[in-house]
Parts: structure tokens; sequence; C-alpha cells
């Protein structure tokens, strides 16, 4: 009995990140977390830095990426080292009433520039958020970049509409496939917070390797 409660009381939400096992432990977290959205393609460097989450209340409604230039596209083939995406963050609205909750982030890797906030759309009066994401990863290559771009589907709270596609212009980064999209979060929740897996100062960079997103219920 002792070892059952044990197990009931530690073990909540758990998933694997290629060679990481890596938890979220309910009675620790602050949000009450029901589904964590992850995809298979992520790069495989690094470290999870700890997850944040938007106020008690709010979710995302939109999302910034900080992106490095492409020197070897600007100047040569041969230029200096890239490192594509290096942090994502989120824009968070209170539930309620709409209003601005504040942006989230996790870890953010020294190198680029934030593009610009994109956003879902919300018509007729009806808020929408994020509720599945999709990486573009770049394979392992001489010059190693990981994670170049993101993009999110977005949805009403309820669940009542269709999920539909946002993603900042161009709409794709310099290297890398998209993978698929990942899990959505379930009707009546929409993401609520972000950890980032970053890869710190090394000979060859490459900043951002992967994503999850935690989605929570009103």
């Amino acid at each position: 009995m002792q070892t059952i409660n044990i197990i009931t009381f530690v073990v909540t939400l758990c998933f694997l990140a290629r060679d990481t096992f890596a938890f979220v432990l309910v009675h620790q977290a602050p949000r009450n977390v029901s589904k964590v959205l992850t995809v298979d393609n992520g790069g495989q460097w690094e470290t999870w830095r700890d997850p944040h989450f938007c106020a008690e209340g709010a979710f995302a409604v939109g999302y910034d990426m900080k992106v490095e230039i492409s020197y070897s596209k600007i100047e040569s083939d041969s230029a200096s080292d890239d490192t594509g995406m290096n942090g994502i963050r989120l824009e968070c609205h209170f539930k309620s009433n709409g209003h601005f909750g504040g942006t989230v982030g996790s870890g953010v890797a020294p190198y680029g520039d934030w593009l610009g906030l994109t956003r879902c759309d919300s018509g007729l009066g009806v808020e929408h958020f994020l509720v599945s994401f999709s990486l573009q990863v770049e394979a392992e290559t001489t010059d190693d970049t990981a994670a170049n771009y993101a993009k999110f589907m977005c949805r009403d709270f309820a669940g009542d509409s269709s999920p539909y596609e946002i993603v900042h212009k161009p709409g794709h980064g310099y290297w890398g496939t998209w993978g698929s999209f990942s899990e959505f979060c379930d009707p009546d929740s929409a993401i609520c917070g972000i950890s980032t897996k970053i890869e710190d100062d090394t000979w060859d960079d490459t900043g951002l390797n992967d994503a999850r997103f935690y989605c929570c219920p009103f």
C-alpha cells in the first residue's frame, strides 16, 4: 500500500526527450497541467531548461522567435557558425477578459534577434489560443543548426472551431525540414507553458534544439 501511494504522488506526467527523461510533477507545477506536447524531430544537443508558465487563468495567444541571420547565406558557404533559432516566447492573455497577461519563455541562446509577435486570429469576439506546434529542424551536418523555425495551430478554447496554422513570414527558416505537428491540447484547454532545450556556447553552436509545451484547463 505504501509503494502504491508513493507512485501515485510522484508520477504524473513524463516523456522521453531523446536521451533524457524529464518529469513534470503536479504538486510542483504552478499550473494544473493536463498534457505535455512534444515532437519527434527535435535536435539532440544539450539540456532542457526549466519550464515557465503563463499566470493562472492566462493562456498563449501568440509566439515570437529569436533567430540568427544566416551569415553563410549573406556572405559565403564557408562563413561563420550559424545557429538558426535561439529562443521562443509566448504571449499570454487572460481567458476571462482577453487582457494581456505578459510573456513567458524558457532558455534562450545568445544569438539572433526577435522577429516579432505572430498571433492567432480571433473573430466574433472569441479569443483563440495555441494548441499544437511543429518544428523545422536540420539534421546533423558540418555546421549544425538544429531547430530553425516554429509554427503553431490555433483554436478556440472550447474546441468548437477547426484548428488552423499560424507561422511568421516567410514561413520557414534557412535549413532543415518540418516535422509533424504535436498532439493537440484537449478541448477546454490550451497551451499555458513552455520549456526549451538549449545548447550552451560550443565550437559549433546550435542554439535551440527542441521545445515542449504544456496544456492547461481553465
